[in-house]
């Protein structure tokens, strides 16, 4: 029996889209609890059906690949290691490529109509590593792009970062967030259909503060 393309896609991006970064095998090891996805076959040795199946998100955007090339490579591995002790899986070794999801990729009902902006692998490692701690409301994605096109002018950046001061949350949270603003600056060259909204963009803020995670 064979297996759902696009089910299995999704699947991907749900997998990859925590704070630890995954590895192929890691992929073919979560992909085997579908359906059909080849069976009989260890997941250790599924290497060329996973490449295969992620290349389509990889360039759309979707999916971020980082190589020893990438200057966050060692995090990102030294992530890779520390998540899989906690969960109690096999220390990957003699990894050579890892994948992680595009942050301002989210499962909204009104996906994005137009590309996503390829983020530097630098970039997308950090913010996953930050955002990982608030959950993703509404609109994510495009509540997200908005925020950071906002943020990517300087007067309208500090606005937005004394904002987070009146709202609940602690310093630890703070930080986070204002790591987050930072990114701004590489957004102010990427042009999009609409006029970022500072007030959207506090109130984006708000609802991350409602529902914020305990950590």
């Amino acid at each position: 029996m064979g297996f759902d393309g696009g089910i299995a896609r999704r699947e991907v991006l749900v997998y990859c889209s925590g704070q630890v970064p995954r590895t192929v095998a890691g992929i073919a090891r979560h992909l085997k609890t579908l359906p059909g996805f080849y069976p009989k076959t260890p997941g250790e040795k599924l290497g060329k059906p996973v490449r295969s199946l992620v290349a389509p998100l990889l360039s759309a955007g979707l999916l971020i690949k980082y190589t020893p090339q990438n200057s966050c490579w060692e995090r990102a591995r030294e992530m890779t290691t520390k998540g899989n002790r906690a969960a109690g899986n096999p220390v990957p070794r003699k990894v050579g490529e890892l994948y992680q999801t595009n942050f301002l990729y989210s499962y909204d009902s009104h996906p994005p109509i137009i590309s996503l902006p390829v983020p530097g692998g630098e970039m997308n490692f950090e913010a996953n590593a930050l955002l990982y701690h608030f959950p993703k409301p509404a609109n994510y994605t495009w509540e997200m792009l908005n925020l950071l096109m906002a943020a990517s002018d300087a007067k309208q950046k500090d606005d937005l970062r004394l904002h987070l001061y009146v709202l609940p949350f602690d310093y630890r949270e703070i930080e986070f967030l204002e790591h987050v603003l930072d990114f701004g600056y590489e957004f102010r060259e990427i042009k999009f259909p609409f006029r970022p909204s500072v007030d959207e963009a506090k109130g984006f803020l708000s609802e991350l503060a409602v529902g914020k995670g305990s950590e």
